[in-house]
Order: structure tokens, then C-alpha cells, then sequence
């Protein structure tokens, strides 16, 4: 099951914090570890066809980066502590 908005941000912030800079793909898989995400939990997918808990995560990047949290890192895809 994927969890609550609340959670995953928390989670992410806690990648990060772990990481210092990491590629969205490194956020996703620690994500889907931290809570066992089984592979139905990854395969869900959205109207758009994209996974849930990878659309999640986004809309929890977005979150903290504003506010003030987070930033993109110096390359595509990439995000660290601000």
C-alpha cells in the first residue's frame, strides 16, 4: 500500500537528508524500500499511465521545494538539501 502524502514527504526528506544529492530514481527506489512497496503497489499506474508512487513522489518534491526545503540539483533529475 502507498502511503499518505504526510509520510512520503517526510520519506523523501529523509532520503535526501541521507543522500545530500541524489537522481529522482534514487528517491524512488528508497521510497519503495523504506516501505516495502510490493511490485502491485509499484505497477499502479495513474490516468496517464505513469506509477502512482512515482507521481507521489514528484508531488512530494514540488512540496518541499517550496518550502525551501529542497532544490534541483546542478544536473537534470537530480535534488538536494537546500
Amino acid at each position: 500500500m502507498i502511503p499518505s502524502r504526510d509520510i512520503l514527504v517526510r520519506t523523501v526528506e529523509e532520503a535526501l537528508v541521507k543522500m545530500r544529492v541524489a537522481h529522482v530514481s534514487q528517491i524512488y527506489d528508497y521510497v519503495a524500500k523504506k516501505h516495502n512497496l510490493s511490485e502491485y503497489d509499484k505497477g499502479l499506474c495513474d490516468s496517464n499511465g505513469d506509477p502512482v508512487y512515482k507521481h507521489e513522489v514528484r508531488w512530494c518534491l514540488q512540496t518541499l521545494k517550496q518550502r525551501g526545503v529542497v532544490q534541483r540539483g546542478k544536473s537534470l533529475g537530480y535534488w538536494e538539501l537546500a
